[in-house]
């Protein structure tokens, strides 16, 4: 059938049908949803404003869901166009809308991933408290995620969000979150430009030295020892780089990319972590530790 094959190249019956099938209010929300996604790989000049279009005329949920991720699925494969086109002040103007609307749980990563995109670290700042209020309804390794990608952006929100990062840590006491944040930040730490991060990161590490040196936890969790294996990696790093060392501070750091984890803008796997020291189904993170989706490259 048609529907589960997808989209090889975009002929015009083809690509019209897509369109036709998406925008067909008799059609299931499942199977629209699918002709969504296959849209949002196409190559049509005109999908971000016709989704912009579907998103408001709708008032499903999951479809307006749908519609958000879509688009930064387009923009990620042509970015550059989009770049230079109207485009990317139909997308500004969307996400500063949404940034300010009640929003579910599952869709504010997203959002504000989406606004940083399209927004200058100076705009962002100026709706911190907006960004602060949505982000209350985020928890986890996806909360840590985007307080990472808020910290990339510029020196200023660094200052505000390494110490919610290192906040957060203390308060879950998780492994899989301290795994993830020593892996990233081994890859990252050469780029805070603020000289009191690198000190409130190690700080953080010295706090939880007896957690990964002697341990309580269970010697059979796979978790916990990849866990100990970053945070050995990241004392090494950090104690050839004294925090008191001037930082490179020019320019202004801009997240790269939509910073989605998953091709759904949310942590995939069973953890976020890979048992060979990547982060599992991410896009942006290298198996390497190189890090661009937070705006630290």
């Amino acid at each position: 059938m048609t529907i589960d094959t997808p989209i090889k190249y975009d002929a015009p019956t083809t690509i019209q049908n897509e369109w036709r099938h998406a925008n067909d209010q008799s059609i299931s929300d499942i199977k629209r949803g699918i002709f969504i996604d296959r849209l949002s790989l196409s190559n049509d000049k005109q999908t971000i404003s016709k989704f912009l279009k579907m998103y408001d005329e709708t008032k499903i949920p999951e479809l307006k869901s749908k519609f958000i991720t879509a688009t930064q699925t387009y923009y990620q494969a042509h970015k550059d166009a989009v770049n230079q086109s109207n485009d990317k002040e139909l997308l500004r103007d969307f996400y500063s809308k949404l940034l300010q609307e009640p929003l579910s749980p599952t869709d504010i990563p997203d959002v504000i991933r989406g606004y940083m995109e399209y927004h200058t670290a100076t705009e962002v700042m100026s709706n911190i408290k907006q960004i602060d209020f949505q982000l209350t309804k985020v928890e986890g390794k996806e909360l840590l995620s985007l307080n990472l990608s808020m910290a990339g952006k510029s020196i200023e929100l660094e200052k505000i969000y390494i110490p919610k990062i290192i906040s957060q840590l203390s308060k879950d006491n998780n492994v899989m979150e301290d795994s993830m944040f020593f892996y990233l930040m081994n890859g990252a730490y050469h780029y805070l430009k603020d000289p009191g991060s690198l000190s409130i990161i190690k700080s953080y590490l010295d706090h939880v030295s007896g957690k990964y040196s002697v341990g309580d936890f269970d010697k059979n969790d796979a978790s916990y020892f990849i866990a100990r294996k970053h945070y050995e990696a990241i004392v090494q790093a950090v104690a050839l780089d004294p925090a008191d060392k001037p930082r490179d501070v020019g320019g202004t750091s801009r997240v790269s990319g939509t910073g989605r984890v998953s091709g759904t803008g949310r942590v995939s796997g069973t953890g976020g972590v890979s048992d060979t020291g990547g982060v599992s189904g991410t896009g942006g993170v290298s198996g390497t530790g190189g890090v661009s989706w937070y705006g630290w490259s």
